[in-house]
């Protein structure tokens, strides 16, 4: 039977406090993963990761690390390796993070689910014979009444470098725009 005092069971009381002050409040715990480089949870507005430091000295000491809070419409997608235990993500300015954990209480389900949470809409559209196609999205944080950011991604072969398709993308963008940003 796992005891409640694992020392990676989740975040701890300070972790939490000091969530709290980055936050500007009380963190909404939807499910936590922890491990032995470190802690993330998902709130319904945030995915939060705190990372500890490799230890710097022969005394094993290490630092305390800082919250990093990651709107879940910042989040281009992510993945959940469930042989190595490893959660991995990909930032819409193509940042790319990741942490192996030990314990996962329901946070892959979680994080798959606040992701698509805050998608608003998704559009895939054909460029023009032979162009190829794009999808476009259209992501705001799901807990609150943010402003809409908009992305492009290609499909198929599309060379996102082509006039034609750079055209295409900021046209049909702002219909979109038209249509959802009120």
């Amino acid at each position: 039977m796992a005891s409640s005092r694992d020392t990676h069971a989740g975040p701890g009381r300070e972790q939490l406090k000091a969530l709290s002050t980055v936050l500007g409040h009380r963190p909404s715990v939807l499910a936590t993963a922890s491990g032995p480089t470190g802690t993330c949870l998902a709130t319904p507005e945030a995915f939060c990761v705190l990372t500890t430091e490799v230890p710097t000295s022969d005394a094993g000491q290490s630092g305390r690390g800082t919250w990093q809070v990651i709107g879940w419409e910042n989040i281009q997608n992510g993945d959940w390796d469930n042989a190595t235990k490893t959660l991995s993500w990909l930032l819409l300015d193509g940042t790319v993070g990741q942490i192996a954990v030990t314990t996962t209480d329901r946070l892959p389900g979680v994080f798959r689910e606040r992701v698509r949470a805050s998608i608003l809409v998704e559009d895939t559209s054909e460029v023009s014979e032979g162009k190829g196609s794009v999808l476009i999205a259209g992501r705001r944080n799901p807990v609150a009444d943010g402003p809409i950011t908009w992305t492009a991604q290609p499909l198929k072969r599309t060379n996102m470098a082509d006039p034609e398709v750079r055209e295409h993308i900021v046209r049909r963008t702002a219909e979109l725009r038209d249509e959802y940003e009120l």
